[in-house]
């Protein structure tokens, strides 16, 4: 019921709100003045009689008393392994088990090599190698010049925990021509013996070696290295060389930084020949102890020798001294010594030298009875190193080469060889830079004063020698390398034979020599290239023996394979 009765006041309020609001508009405007007498009278105000005082209001902190209670923490930790580094390895680079060259050039020179060898191996090594080169050219004035060089060459190791066994088996074939001789004086139709058969000749060597040589991560004992070997050399006129050696390197600590050094050598030398020949026996021994501290090393020693041929026995004592002194740590170092050794002038050496001498020559063996020296070596830079040196050479029976004019040929293009006691002065360096395997380069040359007792001249020993090798790589796409020779002014011998037969020798100065050779190497890809080789590229007509030319401007060009 209070519902409704709330209800209905609500409406009908609504109802007259709504109205009032629809007839406002039509009520008249109308004003109202109020008024009303009022009383607005104020009260007194209370005012506060208390002064202001300072409460004093600072918090008294009580003393405080405590006691650290001692106890014993034990922490625990827990230990975790380290991973060891790892080096990434490096991708191995493919090999092939056989290369080969071929190559063709002027004056008909074929080139060809090929070798063979197995792949990476922790047990053995072996590879073949052969080689095959000719130049069939002329010269001008003098004798047919043909040459022909050939070379096989097997090599085998074998390795073992603390050794390796190395084994060598090599032939080589060489052929020259003696053409230092004027062919309008001497034409093959009146003189037989300066045709092209008659003065050819032909060296052939065969021979082996077997050696054992200890292992790095063997630790040190007597034994380092020990072996054997056996060479066979003869010429196409039947002379002939047999020569057996034996070595032994022994090694053997006497503490962190001492050693003492035992090297034992045996050579034997058979030779037949016309008129010299005979047997040459040649016993070593060396001996001596080296000692090191942190800036220098010094080997003190001495050696012997004896020199045992069919008719005479001699025996030799050399020094055996050698310092180091690091004067800037792995920079400069200063070195100094004295040695000295008998060195063999075999058949097989001589010719080496020259292949123009004679068949039947004496030899003769070289007895350097001391050589001092003293030098600088180091490195400017990370890329620059030098060596610098001097050495004075105290020599009996030092070989000089000669015109065999008076003895032999009338022609003089066969040499002899002359012994005379020599005093030997060098000065001499090295100079290299590389900068990773873009660029190297190498320059050396050589001052050599000689002294002698009875020969006129050092002949055919230059005064002064000097190389030049450069090979810059150019994103291993090309290759090109450099190589110059120089040889100062040497002297040859002549003679003069007056109306009754008296020979009086004189020199005759030959002149000094420049050799440039340039070659360019493209590589098509890591398994074939073509190359170019330019020889003598100033066209120079230079004598390094007297009375035989060079061969003037010549090239070669060809292929290379890797398969």
């Amino acid at each position: 019921m209070k519902k409704i009765i709330s209800i209905t006041f609500a409406l009908l309020f609504l109802g007259s709100i709504i109205s009032l609001a629809q007839t406002k508009e039509n009520l008249p405007e109308m004003e109202f003045e109020h008024t009303k007498p009022s009383d607005r009278a104020t009260k007194n105000a209370i005012k506060i009689s208390d002064n202001p005082e300072v409460k004093d209001d600072t918090l008294v902190i009580a003393p405080l008393n405590y006691t650290i209670l001692k106890k014993q923490e034990k922490p625990e930790y827990k230990v975790e392994k380290i991973k060891p580094a790892k080096i990434v390895d490096e991708p191995l680079k493919k090999l092939y088990k056989h290369y080969a060259k071929v190559g063709f050039g002027n004056y008909t020179s074929p080139l060809v090599e090929f070798s063979m060898s197995n792949l990476r191996s922790k047990d053995y090594a072996g590879s073949v190698y052969l080689k095959h080169y000719s130049m069939n050219g002329k010269l001008k004035e003098v004798g047919p010049p043909q040459i022909s060089d050939n070379e096989i060459v097997l090599d085998g190791k074998k390795f073992f925990k603390e050794f390796t066994l190395n084994g060598n088996l090599a032939y080589k074939r060489n052929v020259v021509h003696q053409y230092g001789f004027d062919v309008d004086s001497f034409p093959s139709d009146s003189f037989p013996a300066f045709s092209k058969g008659a003065t050819k000749q032909r060296f052939s060597f065969i021979g082996t070696s077997v050696d054992l040589t200890s292992s790095e991560l063997r630790p040190s004992k007597w034994l380092q290295k020990i072996g054997i070997d056996y060479y066979n050399f003869q010429d196409k006129l039947g002379t002939t060389e047999n020569k057996f050696g034996f070595m032994a390197n022994l090694v053997k600590d006497v503490s962190k930084k001492s050693d003492v050094l035992i090297d034992v050598g045996v050579d034997y030398y058979n030779e037949k020949m016309t008129v010299h020949g005979g047997n040459n026996f040649i016993p070593r021994l060396r001996a001596a102890f080296a000692t090191s501290g942190k800036t220098w090393k010094l080997k003190v020693g001495i050696g012997t020798a004896l020199d045992i041929t069919d008719s005479l026995t001699k025996g030799y004592i050399y020094p055996q001294l050698d310092f180091q002194y690091s004067l800037v740590e792995n920079i400069f170092y200063f070195y100094a010594g004295a040695n000295g050794d008998l060195q063999r002038n075999s058949f097989r050496n001589l010719t080496s030298e020259n292949p123009f001498i004679a068949s039947d020559i004496a030899l003769k063996n070289s007895n350097q009875q001391a050589k001092l020296f003293v030098g600088l070596r180091g490195a400017f830079s990370s890329k620059m190193t030098f060596n610098a040196f001097v050495s004075q050479s105290f020599i009996n029976n030092m070989p000089y080469y000669v015109n065999q004019i008076d003895t032999g040929s009338v022609a003089g293009n066969v040499f002899d060889v002359v012994y005379d006691k020599t005093s030997l002065l060098t000065v001499g360096g090295d100079l290299g830079f590389q900068a990773g395997e873009k660029l190297m380069l190498n320059a050396s040359a050589f001052y050599n004063f000689y002294a002698m007792d009875k020969q006129l001249q050092p002949w055919h020993r230059p005064a002064i020698t000097g190389k030049f090798t450069g090979k810059y790589n150019l994103k291993d796409k090309i290759i090109i390398s450099a190589d110059v020779y120089y040889l100062g002014p040497q002297f040859g011998r002549t003679f003069i034979q007056d109306s009754i037969g008296t020979i009086t020798y004189d020199a005759v100065k030959i002149k000094s020599l420049i050799d440039v050779n340039l070659g360019v190497e493209y590589r098509y890809n890591k398994r074939f290239s073509a190359f170019v080789h330019f020889n003598n590229i100033a066209s120079y007509r230079y004598y390094r023996w007297n009375q035989y030319p060079s061969q003037r401007f010549n090239f070669i060009v060809g292929l290379t394979a890797n398969f």
